[in-house]
């Protein structure tokens, strides 16, 4: 039993440094993605894909998060739709990033201004210009990513997802579909069905836009109605929920 735990050990390292380095890269790459697209297009273009806010109002407000100085950026109009969220990481300047700008992590967001804390001080001129802030990157998903890993190496809490990753304990049920409501699905979506049904207590399906997991769902969903079970569907968004639910 011991050298088994050992190895298990051995393999959970292996599998959270490696996913680790993967969520760094990945975090690099949407670093120099976001870097190419402020290259590329105007700040206005920016804007309209909710990855920049122009024309805003500078401040100063004297406080400080540790060794951060933090900075309210604002304006009267109402921000468009946008991507920037609280601890994403932005880029400040007065109009041109890529000649000058200093970086800082959003920590508070409304409908008229950003709190931002900055590496370093801000040069007072700022507070005499309109300035623009663009997203550098999503850093709220990747934390997350990197906390689930480092919880995972230490074993808070989610003791279930490492005995499925590593198979120390994998209940498999016997239920079997002896008909599709969706008679269209493939044979890999057929499986994911069956095995979802199986597999207590996770079952995870994985894949790119376009590859029907929607659809898939839908079939999970039915088949265990048809099992008399109760089914709770939550999503990221209201929109994909609508998506499941039609």
């Amino acid at each position: 039993m011991k050298t088994i735990n050992r190895d298990i050990k051995k393999a959970l390292k292996e599998y959270v440094d490696r996913l680790r380095k993967a969520v760094n890269l990945e975090r690099q790459a949407e670093m120099e993605f976001y870097l190419n697209e402020i290259k590329k297009l105007s700040g206005a273009e920016r804007e309209k894909r909710g990855r920049a806010l122009l024309n805003l109002n500078f401040r100063i407000t004297g406080e400080m998060l540790g060794d951060k100085y933090i900075v309210k950026v604002f304006r009267d109009k109402e921000f468009p739709e946008n991507e920037i969220s609280v601890g994403d990481y932005v880029l400040i300047s007065d109009g041109n990033p890529l000649k000058f700008s200093i970086g800082g992590t959003v920590l508070e967001k409304s409908k008229h201004h950003l709190l931002i804390a900055l590496d370093e001080y801000p040069p007072k001129w700022l507070t005499k210009r309109k300035v623009r802030v663009d997203l550098y990157t999503n850093d709220v998903t990747f934390q997350r990513m990197l906390k689930a890993l480092e919880k995972l190496e230490r074993g808070e809490s989610i003791f279930s997802i490492r005995h499925l990753l590593f198979k120390e304990r994998l209940k498999k049920l016997n239920v079997k579909v002896e008909k599709f409501f969706d008679e269209r699905l493939n044979d890999y979506q057929r499986k994911a069905v069956i095995n979802a049904l199986n597999y207590d207590p996770l079952y995870l399906i994985h894949g790119p836009p376009g590859t029907g997991k929607t659809v898939t769902a839908v079939e999970i969903i039915r088949q265990l109605v048809k099992m008399g079970k109760r089914v709770l569907v939550t999503a990221d968004s209201n929109i994909a929920v609508d998506n499941v639910l039609e």
